[in-house]
């Protein structure tokens, strides 16, 4: 892939591992299940590619206004 052309395609990068502080059972169990429908639904459609975790090590280092995300480990 060139770098200068651009393409439809993206990655998504999820981090994190305490963005359920503070979540009941129930909302976490609610937020899961939309969650994991949703990446099915991306699977079923033939968008998704693939899916991996990422290391809890790490830095995230994002350039001016976010222009861009790298992560670093």
């Amino acid at each position: 892939m060139n770098p200068q052309q651009p393409t439809n395609e993206h990655l998504l990068l999820i981090r994190g591992t305490h963005w359920n502080s503070g979540m009941s059972p129930a909302e976490l169990q609610r937020t899961m299940t939309e969650f994991y429908a949703w990446v099915e639904g991306l699977d079923t459609s033939g968008i998704l590619r693939g899916a991996q975790p990422l290391m809890e090590e790490g830095k995230l280092v994002s350039g001016q206004k976010g222009s861009a995300v790298i992560l670093l480990w």
